[in-house]
């Protein structure tokens, strides 16, 4: 122990005599570690760490329906959820919910739309939630439809529309135009056990989802309606594997019973981890694991220059330790001394990037926008993480640099013969790695923000400048048909009588909303072929008003717009999208005129054609679409988005079109309230933030290995003096001398820039799905990349090759 705190006392007497060496490395160090506990601080908020509120979480699974011809995952239907709850109950409590957006009547304000749970009666319990105020719901609450009409508010709601009143309990609520008793608050920050249930304001039970969701409430019955999430918080003595196989017995059950739907349908238990469902933490990995891999570089990069840092400090003190040497000190306690250095380096390096990383942290999080509940402090799990880090990087910086110090020459190093030529190998090798893995980094950045541009110009099939859209939900404030037909009419009517509004339309779904609308569709002669012969087809749908393509400016390529002459009673059309026409008219005929079908006895004439478009997602493939008049299929408009064209400025349009709806309807919320653009533009937000990252962790590197070629070849130039000074005197040019250094440093870039090309072509491969419209070993951004660094790296080669060429000869010489 006393040797370790003498150690400790040398080394820190050691580093604060040289404040210029010690800032740069703990710098270094800083933005080396804080990237990388940046990332931690995100992925354990994200994947490793239960939402807020949530309880006991290592008890907890999630229960997923699995289907051996789907292949996949996906929700669990009211019924199955009650088979399966009855049938494990002996090892697992099972809690369901779903989502459910509802309308809020006004309070001294406008009507609000927020999102809510339909919750089993238990959810609360299972999760170990406990409620701020009040309580959760009772088994009673969870047994008969609409005979308990309670609701549990969201904390945030509590505080935004209640001002955090500690008698709201027992206050009536309206919600979709129906009376319910507040009968708690959920605690501060629990929104549900996933982050997307971010926008949660309140909590329902599920048998009140016929006045939630009026047009879903059949759910309740059918067995092939899958919307439920499942949770089971294990009982004492259970595992993981034992509600498994009770799991699986309930399955075979349920097959033998219902072996026209159940056949291969069974159900899959997952642990609950972090704050992600199972099958987004899966979608979420890739990007998890290039950003790990981006800041592994960035670490790797910041080593390596504090390795040559550490070498060219170690080469200045070859003197010092041959005197120890020669004192009776062994390589193995020099070692130790110059490891305790490095240690020393890396905690106090650490420590300032993790001040670094929990800044960097929320301002990602702001930037980006992103849901990521972030703790805000520093905890157990973070400080461990930060010291692994700080002895990794320690040992990885500093054994290589000290095993090389440790070998010195006593009586050479004390007639001054020093041992440069190995350190300079080294420092050389340092400088490659430092500017292959650069520019592996920069070549991933350029990918990304290449592919972004694309994406940005990407062909949508229509023009967003100048569109905005609001849209209404009728179903859920009980609109009957008449009602329902007589607001739209009006609404349609008022906006378009707005000053500088050019055309309006009304659509049961705006391009990109991400309510895309999907139907079967069969084609003339289909009913002819045996159902299980079938050609499986899907189109997608929109049902609008006439008036929407030229509000979307969507191009007509044939036969006629919808009109106002397709109504009701008279016969059914759709305009189809060229993709859609070409199946419809086979080689060489025409989609006009033919017929479709969408699961009903009725077909639709096909009355024009328009262009292919963007619906769901901006890199979606061609995919065949329709659009339906309104009037013809009213059931599919109970929510419905307006959509108004006007050179007219979009705040005051927005404001106008709110006014409007609540001059026909003043209980009525409006929601989605944006302007096309923005729609379109939030679309590229996961590549935008994902770009940005890179490219901040990429010129984080760049300047790193320019900072590590400048001091190898500073150093380099230190250590030659007397040989430039020689050359100078016996005729050299200056002009000589500059091209000798910046050759040296130009020759480690080639080299690094080969080595880092032939890591980006194999790595990059791997990001292929993740581009849009690019290649992985695109040309331009390889060619680019490389001569960006060339440039920086030529730059930082010559400034102290400038300084080489000035050297006076005399002085070079009375110095040695």
């Amino acid at each position: 122990m006393n040797t370790l705190l003498q150690d400790l006392r040398y080394a820190l007497r050691t580093l604060v005599r040289q404040p210029g060496f010690t800032l740069v490395a703990v710098l270094v160090l800083a933005l080396g570690t804080g990237v990388n506990t940046a990332l931690f601080t995100l992925v354990d908020a994200v994947l490793l760490r239960p939402s807020p509120g949530v309880h006991d979480a290592g008890r907890l699974a999630w229960l997923s329906t699995t289907s051996q011809r789907a292949m996949r995952r996906f929700p669990m239907s009211y019924p199955d959820y009650v088979d399966y709850r009855d049938g494990v109950a002996r090892v697992a409590a099972l809690a369901a919910y779903d989502r459910a957006s509802v309308h809020l009547a006004g309070r001294g304000g406008e009507p609000e739309r927020v999102g809510a749970h339909l919750v089993s009666g238990n959810y609360f319990d299972v999760l170990g939630v406990r409620p701020a105020l009040g309580r959760g719901f009772q088994p009673e609450e969870d047994r008969t439809p609409l005979t308990h009409p309670v609701v549990v508010l969201g904390y945030a709601l509590w505080q935004r529309r209640f001002e955090g009143a500690p008698d709201v309990v027992g206050r009536s609520l309206t919600v979709n135009g129906h009376a319910f008793t507040i009968v708690g608050v959920a605690p501060e920050g629990f929104t549900g056990p996933e982050l997307d249930d971010r926008t949660t304001d309140l909590f329902l039970p599920l048998m009140m989802k016929p006045w939630a969701e009026p047009q879903r409430a059949d759910e309740l019955q059918r067995r092939n309606a899958s919307s439920l999430r499942v949770l089971g918080h294990l009982l004492p003595g259970a595992s993981p594997a034992s509600l498994q196989a009770a799991v699986d017995t309930v399955s075979a059950r349920l097959e033998k019973d219902y072996p026209g739907t159940r056949k291969g349908v069974g159900a899959r238990v997952q642990p609950f981890r972090g704050a992600l469902h199972p099958r987004s933490a899966e979608e979420a990995s890739g990007a998890v694991m290039l950003l790990a891999a981006v800041c592994g570089l960035v670490l790797l990069i910041a080593c390596a220059n504090t390795a040559n840092l550490l070498l060219a400090r170690g080469a200045g003190r070859t003197r010092e330790l041959a005197v120890r040497v020669a004192m009776g000190a062994g390589r193995g306690r020099l070692v130790r001394q110059l490891l305790t250095e490095s240690l020393l380096l890396a905690l106090v390096g650490t420590g300032v990037g993790l001040l670094l990383a929990l800044w960097a942290a929320d301002a990602l999080v702001a930037v980006t926008g992103a849901p990521i509940p972030l703790q805000g402090a520093v905890d157990g799990r973070l400080l461990a993480v930060a010291l692994a880090l700080a002895l990794g990087t320690g040992v990885l910086f500093g054994l290589v640099p000290a095993l090389r110090a440790s070998q010195v020459s006593v009586m050479g190093s004390l007639k001054g013969a020093g041992q440069v030529s190995r350190s300079g190998r080294l420092q050389g090798a340092f400088v490659v790695g430092q500017v292959a893995l650069s520019l592996v980094l920069l070549v991933t950045a350029g990918l990304f923000l290449r592919s972004l541009a694309k994406a940005d110009r990407i062909p949508l099939g229509f023009t967003p400048e100048g569109v905005v859209t609001a849209a209404v939900d009728l179903g859920v404030q009980g609109y009957d048909a008449p009602r329902r037909d007589a607001f739209y009419t009006a609404l349609l009517a008022r906006t378009q009588s707005l000053p500088g509004v050019e055309s309006a339309a009304l659509t049961s779904m705006v391009p990109l909303s991400g309510r895309m609308m999907s139907a079967g569709y069969e084609l003339s002669g289909d009913e002819r072929v045996p159902l299980e012969q079938r050609e499986e087809r899907v189109a997608g749908v929109a049902v609008v008003t006439p008036g929407y393509l030229r509000t979307l400016r969507i191009a007509l390529r044939a036969g006629r717009d919808l009109s106002a002459a397709d109504v009701a009673g008279a016969p059914k059309v759709a305009l189809v999208n060229e993709t859609l026409a070409r199946a419809l008219a086979g080689p060489g005929g025409s989609a006009l005129g033919q017929r479709v079908g969408l699961g009903g006895p009725d077909r639709i004439e096909v009355v024009g054609v328009v262009a292919d478009g963007k619906y769901d997602a901006l890199d979606e493939p061609a995919r065949p679409f329709l659009y339906l008049s309104a009037p013809q299929f009213p059931e599919w408009m109970t929510e419905a988005s307006l959509v108004v064209r006007s050179p007219a400025d979009p705040a005051a349009l927005l404001a106008s079109v709110r006014a409007e709806v609540h001059g026909l309807d003043a209980d009525l919320p409006v929601y989605e309230v944006r302007t096309l653009p923005a729609l379109v533009h939030a679309r590229h937000e996961f590549r935008r933030a994902l770009s940005g990252i890179l490219s901040a962790c990429s010129a984080l590197a760049l300047v790193l290995a320019a900072v590590g070629l400048y001091g190898v070849v500073a150093f380099g130039v230190a250590q030659r003096t007397r040989e430039l000074g020689v050359r100078l005197a016996l005729g050299a040019r200056p002009a000589d001398v500059l091209r000798l250094v910046v050759g040296g440093g130009v020759r480690l870039v080639l080299v690094g820039v080969g080595v880092g090309l032939a890591l980006s072509a194999a790595l990059t491969r791997m990001l292929s799905s993740v581009l849009f419209g690019l290649s992985a070993t695109d040309l331009p951004t390889f060619l680019g990349v490389s001569i960006l660094l060339g440039s920086v790296a030529l730059l930082a080669s010559y400034l102290p090759a400038r300084r080489a060429a000035r050297v006076d000869p005399a002085v070079s010489l009375k110095a040695e």
